[in-house]
């Protein structure tokens, strides 16, 4: 028998052994992970260019295939494609700061003695780390630089580049923004020395494909994540000014086969069935190739998942963001994903990929190309109907009820061409010459309809197709508002979903002077006024709307409404009631995001941020809202509008106090109406990013609407 102090020394011995064992599996040193995720950057690509690439469209049939919006801060070239993907979200980044070298003892002197931190462990360093985070503190974005490589490293994966875009006489090496730590640092890779020789490509220089693959395959079993820049179509688009348009196209089909044929020997070679491969382009295609800003992404996971990209960023099938990279990486591993505010890439299941991605790649472009001028065109129609309306408040002589039924049809022109952009969806149109003809006839289709309708009855015809035309397209998933030149562009990448602040601008003062008409006319019918809470249920809802800016925007419009109608006064403690009431159903709609939406929308993710960071957090919206504001009241046309309507109410105020006085003496729910929309565009400009839109388009609605009145009153006379 054993003594007690032998089986106590024997446990002691046991889990020593134990401890020695688990330290030795488990130390971060000799850590295997079987999951590898390849990401292989042609950048410039365009869907046109995988017509030449065999091996690439093999790939797409057994994965999936998706646009991807490419913007960074300022544009859709350059760094900032690179900087984004790894960052948390939008990033500032230039080439200058990212001056990246493997790391000898010159490099690395450099870098330590800038930095204080030692480089010893890694192979790559940026050694302008401290440059690249300057110009990314205190703006507007918060992003966290590198959030990619530290929640890589902090999961004790290994990072590898190889690659580079380098010219004859500057360093590119923007491929390794993707893989970098806070810290600028990268664990493996080639990024100096693999380049070859060859005159006949863009500077004599071309990629070594064979020594790139060799290397990639020793560091297998080093790293996670590799980035793979091929480079040589990045040179051509740099040596593209001293090309005639055959030889560059040439160059160009001799380049992608180069890189297609690397792709076939890294998926044959390297990738096996526990490997996700990236195909991806940070930039926009070339703009000699294709004028999108969209660039495909390819997505292989060993054939599990095929079909269309999508996430939780954009809920569009087939179009996800360049912030959704890093998270669908992360996720992929198991490694930390904090920091992201973009959402894993899924899949949804499609019969034709070509078919449908070229399709989407149309559509898509041509609406973003027509939205500028289209509103343009919009924009200077309604200050010109609007200047030309004051002009006939004031004439008079014979022909004035000539000139005001003229002045009529064209301010029942201002509030149909909304619904004509918003109708025209239904087409599913791809040729801006079809867009232009169709729009056309919709809009003088609409027009003779409303000939044949009263006079009091046309505003009120128009204001319910168009509701109603939003509402339900709302209810039903959005379908129309995607491809909406009055609506969100994708390309853009404010908003991907939802109600955009133009279209809220609409929704707005519909809601009011529709409950405020029907009302009058059923002599005080309560039940309309439900349309108030339809409308703050559909902006608000995280999976219809999801427009914080414009539920409070409406909202407000509600509540003014309902106590105005109740007779209610309105003082300094009710105003800060309503604002109070506002704040918490705005908290409320938050809460209800994080817990219903695995992907919650901007407003769950702004609450999530406050949460984690604190209230100071708050300030940053509001100066980036400001900021937006700002912008747009310098650049836009819509600050001309906005600033045209309420000149122009001034004038009607002043000038037209009689025909005003009557209109409001039969019908006192008008009035009430008026105050809010003017309250709720107030709101509205001053809590959206955007809301000198918004502000401008309810305005122009509410002008033309009071106009319209005045006039068939001074006719009635």
């Amino acid at each position: 028998m054993l003594s007690g102090l032998q089986k106590k020394s024997i446990v002691c011995f046991i889990l020593f052994l134990f401890i020695m064992f688990s330290s030795i599996t488990y130390a971060d040193d000799n850590v295997t992970y079987d999951k590898k995720v390849y990401m292989v950057i042609i950048n410039r690509l365009s869907l046109y260019d995988i017509d030449y690439m065999n091996n690439l469209k093999t790939i797409i049939d057994d994965g999936s295939i998706g646009l991807m919006n490419t913007r960074g801060v300022n544009g859709y070239k350059g760094a900032e494609g690179y900087i984004t993907i790894n960052a948390s979200s939008k990033a500032y980044s230039s080439y200058d700061t990212a001056t990246f070298f493997n790391l000898d003892k010159e490099v690395q002197s450099i870098y330590e003695r800038r930095t204080g931190k030692s480089a010893k462990a890694y192979n790559i360093a940026n050694i302008e780390i401290n440059r690249l985070n300057s110009i990314n503190n205190n703006k507007n974005y918060n992003s966290v630089i590198g959030a990619l490589g530290d929640n890589l490293h902090n999961s004790s994966h290994k990072t590898a580049v190889f690659g580079n875009s380098d010219t004859a006489d500057s360093f590119i090496r923007t491929n390794c923004l993707i893989g970098m730590d806070s810290n600028g640092l990268l664990d493996f890779g080639n990024i100096d020395d693999i380049l070859t020789s060859d005159n006949s490509y863009p500077f004599g220089l071309k990629t070594d494909f064979n020594k790139m693959l060799s290397e990639i395959k020793d560091k297998k079993t080093d790293a996670s994540f590799f980035v793979i820049e091929t480079g040589d179509l990045n040179r051509l688009s740099y040596y593209s000014s001293n090309l005639s348009d055959d030889v560059f196209f040439e160059k160009r089909k001799i380049i992608l086969r180069d890189i297609d044929e690397f792709i076939g020997k890294l998926m044959k070679e390297v990738i096996d069935n526990k490997s996700m491969l990236m195909v991806v382009s940070p930039n926009s295609p070339e703009d000699r190739i294709d004028n999108s800003k969209l660039s495909p992404l390819v997505i292989w996971d060993g054939g599990e998942h095929k079909g269309m990209l999508t996430s939780g960023t954009t809920r569009r099938i087939g179009i996800v963001a360049n912030i959704d990279i890093a998270p669908t990486i992360t996720n992929y591993i198991n490694a930390d994903n904090n920091f992201f505010v973009g959402h894993v890439i899924t899949t949804a299941v499609t019969n034709d990929k070509t078919t449908f991605i070229n399709h989407l790649n149309n559509r898509t472009n041509m609406v973003s190309r027509l939205r500028a001028p289209y509103l343009n065109f919009y924009s200077i129609l309604v200050i010109a109907i609007i200047i030309l309306g004051i002009f006939a408040m004031f004439m008079k002589g014979i022909f004035i009820n000539r000139i005001t039924r003229t002045i009529k049809s064209l301010l029942l022109l201002i509030l149909t061409l909304p619904l004509v952009f918003l109708l025209i969806a239904v087409f599913d149109l791809t040729n801006s010459y079809a867009f232009f003809i169709v729009s056309f006839l919709m809009t003088v289709g609409i027009l003779i309809v409303l000939r044949f309708i009263k006079n009091n009855n046309k505003i009120i015809t128009l204001l319910t197709i168009t509701y109603l035309a939003l509402v339900i397209d709302l209810l039903l998933g959005g379908n129309l508002l995607k491809y909406s030149v009055l609506s969100y562009d994708p390309i853009i990448g404010a908003r991907y979903f939802g109600i955009g602040n133009e279209l809220v601008g609409i929704i707005l003062p519909a809601m009011v002077f529709l409950t405020t008409f029907y009302m009058e006319r059923t002599k005080g019918n309560k039940f309309f006024l439900l349309l108030l809470p339809l409308t703050v249920f559909c902006v608000s809802h995280p999976n219809l709307g999801a427009n914080v800016g414009g539920t409070i925007s409406v909202l407000f419009a509600s509540i003014i409404f309902l106590l105005e109608f109740l007779k209610i006064k309105i003082d300094l403690k009710k105003s800060i009631l309503i604002g109070i009431i506002v704040l918490l159903f705005i908290l409320v709609i938050g809460i209800i995001d994080i817990y219903i939406n695995p992907n919650p929308t901007h407003l769950g993710r702004t609450l999530m941020e406050i949460i984690n960071n604190g209230p100071m957090s708050i300030v940053s919206i509001i100066l980036r809202k400001i900021q937006m504001n700002i912008k747009l009241i310098r650049s836009s046309i819509w600050s001309k509008v906005l600033l045209t309507t309420v000149l122009a109410e001034v004038f009607m105020i002043l000038g037209c106090k009689k025909q005003i006085t009557r209109i409001i003496q039969n019908n006192r729910i008008f009035l009430i109406g008026l105050i809010s929309v003017l309250i709720g565009n107030i709101i509205g400009l001053l809590v959206n990013d955007s809301g000198v839109l918004l502000a401008a388009i309810s305005n122009t609605y509410l002008l033309a609407i009071l106009m319209y009145y005045s006039l068939e009153d001074m006719t009635e006379i």
